[in-house]
């Protein structure tokens, strides 16, 4: 690699940690001081000329003056300069976040810009301490009011790990700032400075921290002063929240955790002071292993003094008068045993909000011990949602018995878990509703009884002959859905299935039914025995369903269009890879040796092979097409190869990269085709028929309220990805009609005759009328990537041209919301 493009990589690479201050960790900062080392002399006076220069390149200047032992002798010049880059800007930097993000005024940033400087020897931070403004909606205990003052935002980052290297430099200066920055910062948020700085040691994207680095980083922040105090509550916080995640997670943990738990006089109370520092739910679940591996009785006292703090925080937040006194004693002497649970159960209807957004009841029961467990689950579950039983199965994995609250075991299934729940009184809709809400079943893979302990618990059900569906009539969609795909062929629950059908769920059933995979070769008999009179019923409801959507307003208004109606290929999309002279979205394009790939900045959108794709009335049955989009500036350009090469040696493969950084992540991520062709019927705002539209729509409404929201309800119904057809517009409308406001007489009059006119998106004329080539939605691309930003995208050709097979005129129209 030559150095004349070392200067222009390392720009490159300090932009993109600039850009990135949370990605900033070990592995590009290296690789900036791997170019820098390179061509030391070269980078420097490149970095001097850059006029732009972002918050990031402290970052990196910090790291190459911290790691870099030879600058100074070798390039004394640009030693010089990067220190007096830091002197300059890096207090200036902190103070200007500090302004904007933690609601100093002007006169506390220059007490504190004295005090990092080193004008003034005076510690600012008790004067400036109470006007600090809590940006974080996290839970924190009250001991813990300074763990997080500010949001964990880029620049947070870049400043905290600036600080941090400039603490490590060799230059007096430079140090001293960083010094005064990190006891400053880790007095205002100790375990928060320390995490963002411990990132600089670990592998990119990962807890894991690179090799014998986590030692290194224990020693730095000895070198540079941190309170022990600090770095014990931090190595308790990383331990217990990795200590799963990898082994050396786990061995920082029990090590930081022995040393707790058998601490010595000297320091206990420094070690006890650390806890204070890690969150509420860490902290809890560091005293239980302190109490269950090293006998710490004090960590029971604590875990039941927390418990009560939380549960009394909980229930006046959660009123709707938080200032009744009278029902928060009432609900403490509950958990205390003096009450029992009908003696406050109005309480809880009454005077708690109906819906809570976050109802805690994991959090709240995980850090009770012994007896507060089952009485906080009973109160709980009166109060709680759907969502928050989720959350406390999920998060926590805790098994509840009488009198003792014990972590969940892994072998343990939902089983125990909902017998526990019917035990406290929670009502059967309540738990068929979460077993539903919380499966890992994909739908789009049904089996009879799937391996997912949540489906297979609602099948149990089911076969005991509990209303499964009858006690989810008033659940969600997907609930409903899940719950006849799982358990709609039983017996126990025909009944309910026809319930359902007349309690207006038509598409609910509908969707579920076509789940349903039904097998003619089932080897078990009584099975097919069970069965058979069900493929009766579901065919019957399948009918009724057809007949009962035909006599809908969007049935009827459908029927209305049907002599519009176009074919079309409904595309449905999956990351996988396919050849290169496949229908595609994304990814390398097809592209014979000798042809000339688009301008730089140009990558594949699209491309159709019409030999493959089902035929089309119109459409050319022979050629590939290929739609190319440059993001930055909405240029588009099209391809057209009428004999297609399916030798991969004769097509090039020196083409240029795909980046997630240049283009729409639909583009960098190759997506397979397939196809299910339909009958398309009109958008209501197509440019052809909006007279006809609307004398239908007077018709069946005499309200406007009323067509918009038939029209909205149609519409969304017709959003697809394909090719051909009609596409679908928002309110904004058909970007091919043209506005009659604005036509001159002349205009009309060539209108009238047939002529072709031109609009702001190219000639249009009602005789030679242009079609929608291909349409794509981001609606219809969940999980594989943005087409853009927000909206959708559109190729438009002439209808001669199309039924000629003549792609050198297409036009391009991109919709953002």
């Amino acid at each position: 690699m030559g150095n004349v493009n070392i200067p222009e990589r390392f720009i490159k690479a300090v932009l993109k940690n600039s850009d990135y201050g949370n990605e900033s960790y070990s592995e590009p900062l290296k690789n900036i001081l791997r170019i820098f080392r390179q061509d030391r002399i070269g980078c420097t006076e490149k970095f001097k000329s850059y006029k732009k220069k972002r918050r990031g390149f402290s970052l990196c200047v910090a790291y190459i003056l911290s790691e870099d032992k030879e600058l100074e002798k070798e390039c004394k010049e640009g030693f010089d300069y990067f220190n007096e880059y830091l002197l300059d800007t890096f207090v200036n930097e902190v103070a200007t976040d500090l302004k904007y993000d933690s609601g100093l005024e002007d006169e506390d940033i220059k007490i504190f810009k004295d005090y990092m400087s080193g004008v003034s020897n005076e510690d600012p931070f008790e004067q400036l301490e109470r006007k600090f403004k809590l940006t974080y909606g996290g839970r924190i205990s009250r001991k813990q009011k300074a763990y997080l003052y500010f949001e964990d935002s880029d620049n947070v980052h870049n400043i905290v790990q600036t600080g941090f290297l400039c603490a490590k430099c060799e230059n007096a200066a430079v140090s001293e700032i960083g010094m005064r920055f990190m006891e400053f910062f880790t007095k205002l948020a100790p375990l928060k400075v320390l995490s963002i700085a411990s990132k600089l040691y670990r592998v990119k994207d990962s807890c894991k921290f690179l090799k014998g680095k986590f030692d290194k980083f224990i020693d730095d922040l000895n070198g540079i002063k941190v309170p022990k105090t600090y770095i014990t509550g931090w190595e308790l916080l990383y331990g217990q929240s990795h200590c799963r995640c990898n082994d050396k997670g786990k061995a920082i943990y029990e090590d930081i955790l022995k040393r707790v738990g058998e601490g010595n006089i000297e320091d206990d109370a420094q070690n006890y002071e650390a806890l204070e520092y890690v969150d509420i739910r860490k902290q809890m679940a560091i005293h239980r292993n302190l109490v269950e591996k090293y006998n710490r009785e004090e960590s029971v006292k604590v875990m039941d003094e927390m418990f009560m703090d939380e549960y009394v925080r909980f229930i006046r937040e959660n009123m709707i008068d938080s200032k009744d006194q009278q029902t928060i004693e009432k609900m403490v002497s509950y958990m205390k045993g003096e009450l029992e649970l009908k003696e406050i159960e109005e309480d809880t209807n009454k005077k708690f909000n109906s819906s809570l957004e976050n109802c805690e009841i994991g959090y709240i029961c995980g850090v009770g011990s012994k007896e507060y467990a089952l009485r906080g689950l009973k109160v709980f579950t009166a109060l709680c949602d759907i969502k928050s039983l989720k959350e406390f199965y999920s998060e926590f994995k805790y098994d509840i018995k009488p009198d003792v609250f014990e972590r969940r075991k892994p072998d343990r299934d939902i089983y125990e878990f909902t017998e526990r729940l019917e035990t406290v009184g929670v009502s059967e809709s309540v738990i068929y509703e979460f077993l539903c809400a919380y499966t890992r079943e994909e739908l789009d893979k049904p089996s009879k009884q799937p391996d997912d302990e949540f489906a297979q618990r609602l099948y149990r059900y089911a076969k005991e002959g509990k209303d499964v569906l009858g006690n989810l009539l008033s659940a969600g969609d997907r609930e409903k859905i899940f719950a006849i795909y799982q358990t709609g062929l039983l017996s126990s629950q025909l009944n309910s299935l026809v319930k359902m059908l007349e309690d207006s769920s038509v598409d609910v059933v509908k969707a579920a039914l076509e789940t349903i995979k039904w097998s003619d070769d089932d080897d078990d008999d009584d099975d097919d025995d069970e069965i058979l009179p069900f493929k009766e019923k579901i065919e019957e409801a399948e009918k009724n369903i057809e007949e009962m959507k035909k006599n809908t307003p969007v049935g009827i208004f459908k029927r209305r269009l049907k002599k519009y109606s176009k074919e079309a290929l409904h595309l449905q999309l999956s990351k996988e890879a396919v050849s290169r002279w496949s229908t595609k979205l994304g990814g390398k394009p097809y592209l014979p040796v000798g042809e000339e790939h688009p301008e730089e900045g140009m990558y594949l959108l699209a491309q159709i092979n019409f030999e493959e794709i089902p035929k089309l009335q119109g459409y050319p049955e022979k050629g590939l097409l290929q739609f190319y989009i440059k993001e930055e500036t909405c240029e588009y350009t099209t391809r057209y190869f009428s004999e297609i090469i399916r030798d991969e040696s004769k097509l090039q493969e020196d083409l240029p990269e795909i980046s997630d950084d240049d283009c729409w992540p639909v583009i960098w991520s190759e997506l397979k085709v397939t196809y299910k062709k339909i009958d398309d019927t009109p958008s209501v705002e197509d440019y052809l028929l909006d007279e006809e539209i609307e004398n239908i729509l007077n018709e069946m409404f005499t309200e406007r309220d009323e067509q918009y929201e038939m029209t909205s309800e149609y519409e969304q119904e017709r959003i697809c990805n394909k090719i051909g057809g009609y596409p679908y517009f928002p309110d904004w409308g058909d970007p091919r009609k043209i506005d009659p406001d604005l036509l001159c007489p002349d205009d009309t009059e060539r209108l009238e005759r047939g002529e072709i006119i031109l609009n702001e998106y190219g000639e249009v004329s009602f005789e030679n009328e242009w079609v929608c080539l291909l349409s794509l939605y981001n609606e219809e691309l969940e999980g594989l990537g943005d087409i853009q930003e927000d909206g959708n995208i559109y190729f438009f050709i002439r209808k001669a041209d199309l039924e000629k097979g003549d792609f050198s005129d297409i036009k391009y129209h991109r919709f953002s919301y």
